[in-house]
């Protein structure tokens, strides 16, 4: 289980980041919503991302079995919604993942959040402890930095990689008529 520990705090830290953006920013999320044909207003938006971002807390802090299966299920419904996105080739400029950002509904986007789901799904039914108490970091203060700073870092990374790197292949696609 330990091995998860790391996967499972940055996959519960993406969900609170992307909680809290959205409800500072509902719009891309309502647009996103409306373009699937989904109802949706900012109060719902704000209300399922707050909801987010408490069992993202929560899940960091107090790692139990019902706490990461809360994490699994709103990965479950996230992967839902971009693969639905993919199959319809609906055109979302965002997903609204994380509020103003371009996080467009990509294959990419839906590897991360059926890998977030299952890494959930383990920390919930695997034995022993859980999340970040897996790894047992007390009284090695050392550990317990490096391991702050590899899930900070692999957070970092993992928000870039749904915001900028679509972004990126966007802007190297050649386009009809473009001249070199």
């Amino acid at each position: 289980m330990g091995a998860l520990a790391g996967p499972f705090v940055v996959a519960a830290l993406i969900l609170g980041l992307g909680g809290a953006l959205e409800m500072i920013r509902p719009a891309a999320t309502v647009g996103a919503m409306r373009a699937m044909g989904l109802p949706s207003s900012p109060l719902a938006v704000r209300v399922g991302a707050a909801a987010a971002v408490v069992v993202s807390a929560v899940a960091v802090v107090w790692p139990a079995r019902v706490v990461a299966l809360a994490v699994a299920v709103a990965y479950v419904f996230l992967s839902g919604f971009v693969l639905a996105a993919l199959l319809r080739r609906t055109p979302l400029g965002s997903c609204g993942c994380f509020g103003r950002d371009d996080t467009p509904a990509t294959t990419g986007h839906l590897v991360v959040n059926v890998g977030a789901a299952v890494v959930a799904a383990a920390v919930a039914v695997g034995p022993g402890p859980r999340g970040w108490e897996s790894a047992r970091l007390e009284s090695r203060p050392l550990v317990v930095v490096l391991f702050a700073v590899f899930t900070v870092t692999a957070t970092a990374f993992t928000y870039l990689s749904l915001t900028v790197l679509p972004r990126l292949a966007g802007a190297a696609r050649p386009t009809a008529g473009r001249t070199t």
